[in-house]
């Protein structure tokens, strides 16, 4: 990991490593509950069945994360989680816990009759995958974790509060300034608050710093104001539903205050697991990954030299698609 206070700023979106576009994108909804969810299947129905768990909270799945997997090999399945992408309603709160999505992939197994299948998760994707494992450990057929997320008080502290500031001086001034003194020792908590304001013009303003601060950190490197950002009127939504999902899911611990990630470790299930994460990555912490070798020690971890969070980091990206191949080759098929 790079220190000081300008840090490495890796290179993004080399798509070349990538496979080709696919032609062939079902597109399909799964109801559950209140929420309807986006889903979308590509490549060979008759492969190697993995499921796409996007980051977040608050993301959503973009056309490039079919491109991560040999489509002669694998049948490619992208699932947005509740309120994030192109599931509806789009940024809904109600009933969107970690339980509720956990409930989601299981009647997403069970509607696509899968026996068991892959887990490719990044940041809160590889979250989601252990908790689901942990669950449903017969599920699954084996896991790609990418900086990994445990979801730890720690783990969030050191985004909002102290660790990741030490990087990142001029934009942690902004966005701790921008509340006051008195809450600086729970920034979490006050920036919730203020996107559950009734004034449009405070959750956006808060929307923006969040954004912009998370930005920061998972980039590596400082960005200009997010007042400088002129954004449509449907770009504002977009963007005070994102963060408020994140938000949401930060202040309540990530729902798992009664089962931690870290705790239950010991009812993953013994199957294939590579562990992939940047020494550059200053938004989930290397320790975390560690921790999980330490813990399964039939997992795999490659530690990539200059390789940032983001999967579509080139030194990341190239990780990931190696992981993938080898996997097709080595595991049977359903």
């Amino acid at each position: 990991m790079t220190h000081g206070n300008t840090p490495h700023c890796y290179s993004v979106y080399r798509m070349d490593t990538l496979y080709p576009p696919p032609q062939d994108i079902q597109r399909t909804t799964l109801s559950a509950g209140r929420h309807r969810l986006h889903v979308e299947t590509s490549g060979n129905p008759r492969g190697l069945p993995v499921l796409f768990l996007h980051g977040g909270p608050g993301s959503g799945c973009r056309p490039h994360h079919h491109r991560f997997f040999n489509p002669q090999h694998y049948h490619i399945i992208l699932l947005d989680q509740r309120g994030c992408g192109r599931s509806q309603p789009h940024g809904g709160l109600q009933d969107n816990t970690t339980w509720h999505l956990i409930d989601d992939i299981e009647a997403l197994r069970t509607s696509l009759n899968i026996s068991s299948w892959m887990l490719f998760g990044g940041s809160w994707g590889a979250a989601l995958a252990l908790v689901y494992a942990q669950h449903y450990p017969r599920a699954v057929s084996s896991m790609i974790l990418r900086g990994s997320f445990l979801a730890r008080k720690a783990d969030l502290h050191w985004l909002t509060q102290r660790g990741a500031n030490r990087h990142f001086p001029l934009a942690w001034q902004q966005f701790s300034n921008a509340v006051n003194d008195y809450e600086q020792h729970d920034m979490v908590s006050a920036y919730y608050q203020r996107l559950c304001s009734d004034d449009h013009r405070t959750q956006l303003m808060y929307a923006k710093l969040w954004e912009t601060w998370s930005s920061v950190v998972t980039l590596g490197r400082e960005r200009p104001s997010p007042s400088s950002v002129s954004l449509s009127q449907l770009e504002e939504k977009l963007l005070i539903e994102k963060a408020s999902i994140a938000l949401h899911y930060a202040y309540h611990d990530y729902f798992l205050d009664q089962h931690p990630i870290a705790d239950h470790l010991h009812q993953l299930p013994q199957v294939p697991i590579k562990i992939i994460h940047g020494r550059d990555d200053y938004l989930c912490r290397l320790s975390a990954s560690e921790t999980l070798a330490k813990h399964l020690p039939w997992a795999s971890m490659s530690r990539v030299n200059n390789g940032g969070h983001l999967a579509e980091d080139s030194l990341i990206c190239r990780e990931l698609v190696k992981a993938t191949d080898a996997f097709a080759q080595n595991l049977v098929f359903d």
